[in-house]
């Protein structure tokens, strides 16, 4: 948790909190330089940023979109939604990018790039599915962009098929109750892993047929009230998962127990991610580090020190060992509560860069596909645009409202879920 810190609030004024910022508890500012108004809280009760939800309930129904489009900012074009955006994942269909966005309503948005003027091109489709009372908490393609794993604050994940542009309903699993807040497919997409406010921990079969819409747990790990924050597939048969229990547990499939118990962290731990050759671990906590761990080892081999306040997010660069640009070297972002990016040499545990212009908590950090260039959002309502090579800063996009969440499609799209709203970036001006 982290106290006095200064940002900026959404109706644009520059406040010294002091308040906590956390992962687990809706932030309210307080402090004397902002004007008597209180930020509009979209949430109540349970985890924050992305994390965060609200109290509420219903069944999932077809609805028309309601869309309206402004720019608020050159090259920003912002698309008004039900609620905050905690999720937006991207997938290529029939030669077009096809968005997902959960909010209170889950959206699908077909992003194309054909002609300079990105406002056009950006469309709902006519199947977008309302949740009433249950907005959704996170959501996942399978690796190859068919099926839609979606959970929502019921306690239930609705998976759907994609085909044609339309979404189809293709069963369900769990029954209704905690939240869930964490939710990753394995490579085959025959599992999926979910993590719950209450601390449950499930590995689901994801495999659904004409005379059968609903699957059993594969395996449940009943909680005990310490939420499960986020999880990552190492493989098809492993699987780390962290929380408020500090400890990041490794599972394998068919064994009950973990087969690693990767302990350091002496707070929270907010995000977890597998490099891409799936060796190393790296993991942000409340504790405002960042650790590298190793499969093998089963340990913590680095502890990365330099951010002053909690850190929320961490993506790898599609460098290295195992990934697509393997004679680049890895590279691991992270963000804070701090309002500052760090780009890490994660062989020798060492900071590369810092990169401080936010005036606001960093709430999500995503590499290019290239792995040449990061996105940064933050609550101070920008999304910044930085060189990895030199951390020099290409553009900063204003969106109007805090960023929630951010995703960067093979094709040079940069979406960012906002408090109520999603905001698409052309980067054809920094390009």
């Amino acid at each position: 948790m982290a106290k006095n810190e200064s940002h900026i609030t959404d109706d644009g004024h520059e406040i010294e909190c002091e308040e906590e910022f956390s992962l687990l508890a809706t932030h309210k500012c307080k402090g004397k330089k902002v004007k008597k108004r209180k930020r509009k809280d979209i949430y109540s009760g349970a985890p924050k940023s992305k994390k965060e939800f609200g109290n509420r309930g219903g069944d999932v129904e077809m609805g028309m979109a309601m869309v309206e489009t402004g720019v608020v900012g050159q090259d920003v074009t912002v698309y008004k939604q039900a609620g905050c955006v905690c999720a937006c994942e991207f997938t290529e269909s029939d030669g077009k990018v096809v968005l997902a966005s959960g909010s209170d309503v889950l959206s699908l948005w077909d992003i194309s790039l054909r002609s300079s003027d990105l406002s056009k091109n950006a469309d709902v489709s006519e199947d977008t599915h309302d949740f009433g009372q249950h907005p959704v908490t996170c959501l996942q393609w399978n690796s190859n962009g068919t099926q839609l794993a979606v959970a929502c604050r019921d306690g239930i994940v609705r998976v759907y098929s994609l085909s044609e542009g339309k979404l189809m309903l293709l069963g369900q699993l769990g029954e209704r109750g905690t939240p869930i807040v964490a939710l990753k497919w394995n490579l085959r997409s025959t599992k999926l892993a979910t993590g719950s406010v209450s601390g449950d921990f499930v590995i689901w079969n994801a495999k659904f047929s004409d005379d059968k819409k609903k699957e059993e747990p594969f395996l449940r790990i009943v909680g005990d009230g310490a939420s499960v924050l986020d999880v990552d597939w190492r493989s098809n048969f492993h699987v780390a998962s962290c929380g408020v229990g500090k400890i990041i547990r490794v599972w394998e499939l068919g064994k009950e127990t973990p087969v690693r118990e990767i302990e350091g962290h002496k707070d929270v731990v907010n995000a977890i991610q597998w490099d891409p050759s799936h060796s190393l671990l790296a993991s942000c906590s409340d504790d405002k580090t960042v650790k590298i761990s190793t499969f093998n080892q089963g340990k913590c081999v680095h502890t990365l020190i330099g951010h002053s306040a909690p850190v929320y997010d961490l993506h790898w660069s599609p460098t290295g060992p195992g990934s697509k640009n393997p004679l680049n070297a890895a590279v691991l972002a992270s963000g804070g509560g701090d309002g500052c990016v760090f780009l890490w040499d994660v062989d020798n545990g060492t900071s590369l860069l810092k990169l401080a212009v936010h005036r606001g908590p960093v709430t999500a950090v995503k590499f290019s596909p290239d792995g040449k260039k990061l996105v940064s959002g933050s609550f101070d309502t920008t999304v910044n645009l930085w060189t990895v090579s030199d951390g020099s800063l290409e553009k900063s996009y204003h969106c109007g409202q805090s960023v929630e969440s951010l995703n960067w499609s093979e094709s040079n799209v940069v979406v960012a879920g906002l408090r109520e709203n999603l905001a698409v970036i052309s980067l054809k001006s920094s390009s």
